[in-house]
């Protein structure tokens, strides 16, 4: 039922589609065949064959939607935008996967590694339920670093970059940098991390981020991967919900950040794909977000 409520106004416009396409298919049969001629001949079967082609219509429209896993929101030249249903370390770490592919990691504004799944620790660092924690667990695990091998590559990447500040805690990383800082990690060829800095943790080490920080790294991320993308896909995962705390539902990160996106299409010369995790189907539709290019052309 909650799958039907999320994508009821997709749903309804290919309805309108499916049932005129059966109707026009109709009116071209009858052009040639009359209602007898094909053995219909009372009004209750001709009932009957209207109610049928609605039934089948709405069913139709409905699996249409139900087995559509991605949804082109716009394309220029090599540049796309696209939302897609997907499992975002399925995609960084199959091997059935061949294509060179940029994969995008929220992280937190120290870049700590340190993941904490005992909760009696004091002040736990990284969760190992976000996905900034999930990486970092299949990252070590798939590569066969050490977590100090990535720690080093991380401040590798980072030592251009002018930190923020740097805090006094005795566990993680004490330099702070900007929230849309941006740092890649190969991880072999074809293959690159690039780890955007969306949350602040506070004294107690609980993450927290707002609508504006999410906005910020947003357009942050599409002029790094157009400056250091090389072209290639680019694969999104949708930040600012859960653990990073900025308050938003699944519907208004996707339409925050793919609008963002559609704002500075100017920086895109490849394809963006802003992931869904695909158990979240029912939590988000990949069609329900408002458009920047559907309102600028009203």
């Amino acid at each position: 039922m909650k799958f039907l409520l999320i994508n009821g106004k997709t749903i309804w416009k290919r309805f309108l589609t499916v049932l005129g396409s059966a109707f026009s298919a109709l009116s071209v049969i009858l052009s040639f065949r009359t209602w007898d001629e094909i053995g219909i001949k009372t009004f209750t079967a001709k009932v009957i064959i209207f109610f049928l082609i609605f039934l089948i219509s709405v069913l139709v429209s409905i699996l249409w939607i139900r087995f559509q896993t991605e949804h082109q929101v716009w394309k220029n030249g090599c540049g796309e935008i696209s939302v897609c249903y997907n499992d975002l370390m399925k995609i960084s770490f199959s091997d059935k996967i061949s294509s060179y592919r940029n994969i995008v990691i929220p992280v937190n504004t120290a870049f700590d590694t340190l993941v904490d799944a005992d909760i009696t620790v004091t002040h736990p660092l990284v969760s190992p339920n976000s996905l900034h924690g999930i990486w970092i667990q299949q990252f070590l695990e798939h590569s066969k670093w050490s977590r100090e091998t990535l720690d080093s590559e991380i401040k590798k990447a980072l030592k251009d970059i002018t930190p923020s500040y740097y805090t006094k805690k005795s566990r993680g990383n004490n330099a702070v940098y900007e929230i849309g800082t941006v740092v890649p990690i190969s991880y072999k060829t074809g293959l690159t991390f690039f780890l955007i800095a969306v949350a602040n943790y506070d004294s107690t080490n609980v993450a927290h981020s707002t609508k504006q920080d999410i906005v910020h790294c947003a357009e942050q991320l599409v002029k790094y991967c157009d400056a250091h993308g090389n072209g290639y896909d680019v694969y999104i995962p949708l930040f600012g919900t859960r653990l990073s705390r900025a308050n938003l539902t699944y519907q208004k990160a996707l339409k925050i950040i793919q609008n963002i996106f559609e704002l500075n299409e100017e920086f895109i010369h490849c394809k963006m794909k802003i992931v869904i995790y695909e158990k979240d189907r029912s939590n988000i539709s990949l069609f329900e977000s408002v458009s920047y290019t559907h309102l600028r052309a009203h």
